[in-house]
């Protein structure tokens, strides 16, 4: 039978009926791959999704943002919860990534060869900035050089492998320790004698506040700018840095070679620590609007909390990474050139509230202070974050009473450190709210009964119903939030309830109806506004304060104002900020 004609021709009809099933069974595995495809990518997105939402995501925020539906939202986090990708806060019903991350983490750094990945990007580094290009490690207290590229001009300075120096020498140390755990940083820092301990300490806060360290010319005749490379907790793990002569590298040009750094560290590390300082800007929409001036033609690294003081008939704002504080007296005619008065300060100042007894309060990371420049007073006053060593103070405003509401973040911008605190005249405080990443711009509505409130990492404001009298809030909601990519930062409300938010990296600053709908664009020549407040004397000019910190020659060339601060007529005034009570 088996070598009859019947049975070759089953055979053969065999074969002939089980190719077009191979086939559908290939193209059916295929499918299966296609789908599962596309669901781990939609799983991807939404672990990214709850990466990106702080202080924690809700269902809702994530259904509004996945566009996908119920169910597969509700069948994709109960899978991630069950890898430990996420986790569910039973109390609050919200998301928050999982404690697997870190173990995943963990096994990717124990892995990762820094050293023999900076050799090409130190390369590329010293072709580009056409200097000697540095990479070095932490040994104990000292600093070794463990790769370098030297530069190719006729006057360079070389670097050699191997070469040790103390920490503090080195502008790669001071780098690596700037982004040290505080515990560990300050037992480095209280070895040194009490004089070069305090000049480091303000050094380091300026560096972890500006993402890089700058180091200016020295006895040498030797300047240098390092930025460092950060594992999964933010904590530097190595740096890199640009070394030349000081007549080649002035300060601009230090500055201007920092993202240059950081974009590097940032892809040897592949992006652990995070991306929270902005380096790349979005393109330019358009020109800027009519009737925009530009009131101080400044060069502020950050300019940053601009104060209205109807007292003085002046605009107070602070270049944060100056450091320095400036007071313009502004009110007079815009082609006048404003009578400005500037005071550098020692160290990192996020603000300058002009205080009803003169002078100034000033939030600096070792706390609040009461400062008169003109006067010579410069006084601790009261330090609400004491107990959370690492985290500095930012934006800030006064209630119609004269208490200050200030927001405070984590400079490495690690999730959820964050908060909302109240500052008395008298000096009592209380923390409003947490779990903020970067809180930023504060803002009361025209009748005192809502305050707003930026969490610049979030992409939202935020508003709470306020209750003057006892300083408390309630009923926290979302009042606007924005895409990926765009970040709210500084507010200013005028006298109809509309909010004004500039727009970090966007180059222009919004204005949002009392009821959160957007409803004017004000283009700007700069990427970077910061803040925005109400001034004049009928309160009918809105002045806008910006950066140039972590722009490069390029981004420069094409926005030289940036640092400036500007001014248009809106149309609309503003509403009255209040001096500090105390």
């Amino acid at each position: 039978m088996a070598g009859s004609p019947a049975a070759a021709r089953a055979g053969s009809s065999r074969k002939a009926r089980s190719a077009p099933a191979k086939a559908r069974g290939a193209r059916a595995d295929r499918v299966e791959a296609d789908n599962g495809a596309s669901v781990l990518d939609k799983a991807l997105d939404v672990l990214d999704l709850v990466a990106a939402t702080t202080p924690a995501a809700t269902f809702v925020e994530l259904l509004a943002h996945s566009s996908l539906p119920k169910s597969t939202l509700h069948r994709l986090l109960t899978a991630l919860a069950a890898r430990g990708l996420l986790r569910r806060d039973a109390a609050d019903r919200t998301w928050r990534p999982g404690y697997r991350l870190l173990e995943l983490a963990h096994g990717v750094w124990a892995d990762l060869d820094l050293r023999a990945s900076a050799a090409p990007e130190l390369a590329a580094i010293r072709d580009a900035a056409a200097e000697t290009a540095l990479f070095g490690v932490l040994d104990g207290a000292d600093c070794v050089i463990a790769e370098a590229a030297s530069g190719r001009q006729a006057i360079r300075l070389a670097a050699d492998v191997g070469q040790r120096d103390a920490w503090h020498a080195s502008p790669l140390g001071c780098a690596i320790v700037a982004w040290f755990e505080p515990a560990t940083a300050a037992s480095l820092l209280g070895a040194l004698d009490a004089r070069r301990r305090d000049a480091l300490a303000a050094a380091l806060e300026l560096a972890r506040g500006r993402g890089y360290y700058v180091h200016g010319a020295d006895a040498a005749g030797t300047s240098a700018v390092a930025a460092p490379i950060l594992d999964y907790r933010g904590i530097a793990v190595g740096a890199i840095a640009v070394l030349g002569p000081a007549f080649r590298l002035g300060d601009d040009r230090l500055h201007a070679l920092a993202p240059l750094l950081m974009e590097a560290a940032r892809r040897l590390s592949h992006n652990a620590g995070g991306t929270v300082m902005s380096l790349a800007t979005a393109k330019a929409e358009g020109r800027a609007a009519a009737g925009l001036r530009c009131a101080v033609e400044a060069r502020a690294l950050l300019g940053e909390a601009p104060y209205w003081s109807g007292r003085d008939q002046a605009l107070v704002f602070v270049d944060m990474l100056g450091p320095s504080v400036h007071r313009c007296a502004l009110a007079g005619s815009p082609r006048t050139v404003p009578a400005m008065d500037s005071w550098p300060m020692p160290r990192l100042t996020s603000l300058a509230v002009p205080r009803r007894g003169g002078g100034f309060l000033l939030a600096q990371p070792s706390g609040l202070r009461l400062v008169d420049p003109e006067r010579g007073q410069d006084d601790a006053f009261v330090h609400p974050e004491a107990s959370r060593p690492g985290n500095r103070y930012n934006d800030g405003k006064c209630d119609p009473r004269g208490r200050l509401w200030i927001g405070t973040l984590d400079p490495a911008g690690q999730p959820g450190r964050g908060s909302l605190l109240r500052v008395d005249p008298g000096g009592t405080h209380a923390r409003i709210d947490s779990g903020f990443t970067v809180a930023n711009g504060i803002a009361f509505a025209p009748d005192g009964r809502t305050l707003y409130f930026a969490e610049s990492a979030g992409r939202t404001v935020f508003a709470y119903d306020l209750d003057l009298r006892r300083g408390t809030v309630s009923r926290r909601r979302t009042f606007a939030t924005w895409p990926e990519g765009v970040k709210p930062d500084g507010l200013a409300v005028d006298e109809e309830g509309g909010v004004w938010v500039a727009i970090w990296d966007g180059w222009r600053v919004e204005r949002w109806s009392a009821e959160g709908k957007l409803v004017r664009t004000v283009r700007l020549p700069v990427p970077r506004p910061t803040s925005v407040a109400f001034g004049g004397r009928n309160l009918d000019v809105l002045y806008i304060t910006t950066a140039r910190v972590r722009l490069g020659p390029d981004a420069l060339a094409a926005a030289p104002l940036s640092g400036s601060v500007f001014e248009i007529e809106p149309g609309v005034r503003g509403t009255p900020v209040a001096l500090f009570g105390g």
